[in-house]
């Protein structure tokens, strides 16, 4: 993830913060949207600590032109966009009959509106560099919570939306991935900043998931370019049973809505949607739990080669053995390998960096200067791209969307392919997709994942 350049908008509390800090920890660059300006102070000094550089943009995401203004600011900072992460969210708490007609309103700006107004400014710097869209909705898209009718009609459109651009963007082979994160409970502020007109908050959800939990999602899905994921496996059950079971599982909420109206604390009343809230806290403070549904997706996540994975329509690369590059500038070398072909920063020893390429490749980048016995710095590199069918296609497009100059993909005899390009040294990348036809032997190579 080094060096990759994310924007998210509620960036200040909870899921925001959790995925700020994730991504800053892991070396990339992050711009941070929100209201309250304190909480932008405090979101800039955690991911400081994490030695990641953080933007900050006061700004209410409703406010079409301002959101428009910021986007555009940020990305001209961070020089373009690699992923960016639609995440703000507002309810109400209360029946639909008794919740004022200006907050349930408000509550469809914030959760939807501003969601399809980040996604419309941010598209086309993500278009440009063949980045990472990912838009956080929530398992009420498909379960509904009694007393946030706005919330959940909002949740519903935000997953209808999602669903239908990613059809437009697939249909005109753009290069950039859309996916959808719906959690189940988290354990954030957000609970404690409900607007209801009585005052009072919703009761506690029993073992609800960190923050933590979504921003491992989020990230999997920048990672891996997955359409969708889940956080919180009894909840989806619970939504599946709903679908499954309907008006028998109907009955059973109207039941629950009696236990639920009994509330929980007092909070802020109806201001708490129209003031920024944001203070640079992770939790409410309830007894949260990891996702096993995230943590094992995850995990599994991280044993496959990306390019092998279809559905995730992979741009990584997998190679075939360890090369060694020289450069007076390691960092701007790094940085190419990482941001363009996918490749992963490992360590750094000195003046010497080691990038893991798929899981058989390691690849050097030192500055110039003695070596061990027997290298003297190469200046073609040679990598095999283990890919499903689609992969190198894939990876045509990401170039072609942030304008690198490159050849092919190429028909060669026996009917393999592979593209050529030039990174910032002049060094020869040749990028095969012979694996995807079982021809990996036939060329002296092992296979690969």
């Amino acid at each position: 993830m080094g060096e990759q350049r994310l924007l998210i908008t509620g960036g200040t509390s909870g899921i925001g913060l959790a995925t700020a800090c994730r991504f800053a920890e892991r070396g990339a660059s992050v711009a941070i949207l929100a209201r309250k300006e304190a909480g932008l102070r405090a979101a800039q000094e955690r991911t400081a600590a994490a030695g990641a550089r953080c933007l900050a943009y006061p700004v209410d995401v409703t406010d079409r032109e301002a959101l428009e203004t910021a986007v555009g600011d940020a990305a001209e900072a961070l020089g373009g966009l690699d992923a960016a992460v639609a995440n703000v969210g507002a309810s109400t708490y209360g029946r639909f009959r008794d919740t004022p007609a200006p907050d349930f309103d408000r509550v469809l700006d914030v959760s939807f509106r501003s969601i399809v107004d980040t996604v419309r400014v941010a598209l086309p710097h993500l278009e440009e560099s063949g980045g990472s869209l990912v838009v956080v909705g929530s398992l009420a898209s498909g379960l509904p919570l009694p007393r946030m009718s706005a919330y959940t009609a909002a949740k519903h459109a935000v997953r209808g939306f999602v669903e239908t651009l990613r059809i437009e963007l697939e249909a005109q082979d753009s290069g950039v991935s859309l996916s959808l994160v719906e959690p189940g409970p988290v354990d954030t502020p957000f609970w404690d900043n409900v607007a209801s007109a009585d005052g009072i908050l919703p009761p506690s959800f029993p073992f609800p998931y960190g923050p933590e939990e979504v921003a491992i999602a989020i990230d999997d899905c920048v990672a891996r370019r997955t359409r969708r994921a889940t956080v919180g496996g009894e909840w989806a059950l619970a939504r599946a049973g709903y679908r499954a079971a309907r008006p028998l599982a109907e009955r059973a909420l109207g039941g629950a809505l009696r236990l639920v109206e009994r509330g929980g604390g007092r909070g802020r009343g109806r201001a708490a949607i129209w003031e920024p809230s944001g203070a640079g806290d992770l939790y409410r403070g309830m007894r949260r739990r990891p996702s096993l549904l995230v943590r094992a997706r995850h995990a599994l996540a991280n044993r496959r080669t990306p390019a092998r994975d279809e559905r995730r329509g992979g741009t990584g690369i997998d190679g075939i053995c360890e090369m060694t590059l020289e450069t007076r500038d390691p960092d701007g070398l790094a940085r190419f390998y990482v941001d363009l072909l996918g490749c992963e920063r490992v360590s750094r020893e000195d003046e010497r960096i080691w990038l893991s390429c798929g899981t058989h490749t390691r690849l050097g980048i030192w500055s110039p200067g003695e070596k061990e016995y027997g290298d003297r710095g190469g200046r073609h590199v040679h990598f095999a791209l283990s890919s499903t069918p689609g992969g190198l296609d894939s990876l045509a497009t990401r170039l072609r969307g942030r304008q690198i100059e490159h050849r092919g993909p190429v028909s060669h005899k026996g009917g393999d392919r592979s593209l050529y390009l030039e990174d910032p040294e002049g060094n020869v990348v040749e990028i095969w997709d012979f694996f995807e036809r079982e021809d990996g032997a036939r060329h002296g190579v092992s296979a690969l994942g």
